[in-house]
């Protein structure tokens, strides 16, 4: 099996592509789908969950990522993590379980980090502040005030989460197999691009 891993800035279009590309290869597609997931298996509302997703916090013991925890959902208290790192691990065995089944689609979530070692082709979609800021004020139909506002907030929260849990930069290139500017190919073509990089 092999697996696809994107991570992306917001407003570059990488969720989108990411599930272009999963309807294009017949393989599931795994985004908020993990928020759902870790719902079901921790009993906690997935609207908590989502309060949290792709948080980081400010201490986190790197060795229990990498070590299955008992067959449990959120972890107890006694292990004196946050609930951030709580979700994190949660999502990681979920994202471990899921990559056992069949090939997927991940995207966000340290996923390239999660699976590292497997079988994975990772991206990383990106595009100039303006390109996104342009298309996250025409997707959301808000002011280009709040659409930059939204994109700042987004990106910070994402890079947080990612150099926290997986001490690397979030957008360096040498974390990922392809890179991809959004703003300078079309999104079809970026789709053509990752599938023949996937089966090539």
């Amino acid at each position: 099996m092999k697996h696809i891993t994107i991570g992306r800035q917001f407003g570059s279009g990488g969720r989108s592509i990411g599930k272009k590309v999963a309807e294009r290869l017949g393989m599931p597609f795994y985004d908020r789908e993990l928020i759902m997931l870790a719902s079901q298996k921790s009993g906690v509302s997935a609207k908590y969950i989502e309060s949290l997703d792709e948080k980081g916090t400010a201490s986190f013991f790197h060795s229990l990522v990498l070590n299955a925890t008992p067959a449990g959902a959120i972890m107890p208290n006694y292990f004196n993590i946050s609930t951030n790192d709580q979700l994190f691990i949660l999502q990681s065995e979920i994202i471990k379980e899921l990559a056992k089944k069949t090939s997927s689609i991940f995207i966000g979530r340290c996923a390239d980090y999660v699976l590292e070692g497997e079988n994975i082709l990772n991206v990383f979609i990106h595009a100039p502040h303006n390109f996104r800021l342009q298309n996250i004020a025409r997707r959301y139909s808000i002011s280009h005030k709040e659409a930059e506002y939204r994109l700042n907030k987004i990106d910070k929260k994402r890079k947080a989460y990612y150099n926290h849990y997986t001490s690397r930069k979030w957008g360096n290139v040498e974390n990922y197999h392809l890179a991809i500017d959004s703003s300078k190919i079309p999104e079809d073509k970026i789709v053509e691009i990752i599938i023949n990089a996937y089966k090539g």
